[in-house]
């Protein structure tokens, strides 16, 4: 269930219904939903009838695939930050863009799917062209964004991450990601 998410307006609770305003007893006593919330998992924006928050989705190296099936799922749409969206981050400026918004945003959930393509088994049978090297050097600095962000989003804004990375790619192994 939702906790009060570093002052984002998310509760615990569940949303009343109009058949039952009070609520329904909660499912297990702890997690504050019901069993027909738990089935639909229905909560409410602020700006609708019930007064609670939907948890935000924000992504970076990500395109808004995300956002766009975001509100099918009761989740709120954050930014999405990408090269398809305008946002270049081998640019410092980009970067710093990217740290204020999620500072300032908080958001629920940060996304991080910088490029994997460099990190590939089949890549990296080309590793020592110039090429490769060039890519692995950009691959490394947008994984150590990607970290970056994810430090932020966890020690300031209290919220969750999830990287997306294929399990067999060999950026696992870096050091910077022990």
């Amino acid at each position: 269930m939702l906790s009060a998410l570093n002052g984002q307006g998310c509760v615990e609770g569940r949303a009343p219904s109009a058949e039952d305003p009070q609520g329904a007893s909660p499912v297990d006593g702890g997690s504050a939903l019901t069993e027909a919330e738990v089935i639909n998992y229905k909560l409410y924006s602020i700006d609708e009838d019930h007064g609670f928050a939907l948890p935000t989705v924000s992504a970076i190296f990500n395109d808004d695939k995300f956002n766009k099936e975001a509100k099918t799922y009761c989740i709120s749409p954050g930014f999405a930050m990408d090269i398809r969206t305008g946002f270049d981050f081998d640019l410092e400026e980009t970067r710093e863009e990217a740290r204020a918004k999620l500072r300032k945003e908080k958001p629920s959930l940060l996304i991080g799917s910088p490029i994997c393509g460099p990190w590939s088994q089949m890549n990296n049978i080309n590793k020592d062209s110039e090429n490769m090297r060039a890519h692995m050097k950009r691959a490394v600095k947008h994984l150590r964004f990607t970290l970056e962000m994810f430090t932020i989003q966890v020690e300031e804004n209290h919220g969750f991450v999830l990287f997306e990375h294929p399990w067999a790619a060999k950026s696992w192994d870096t050091d910077i990601m022990q």
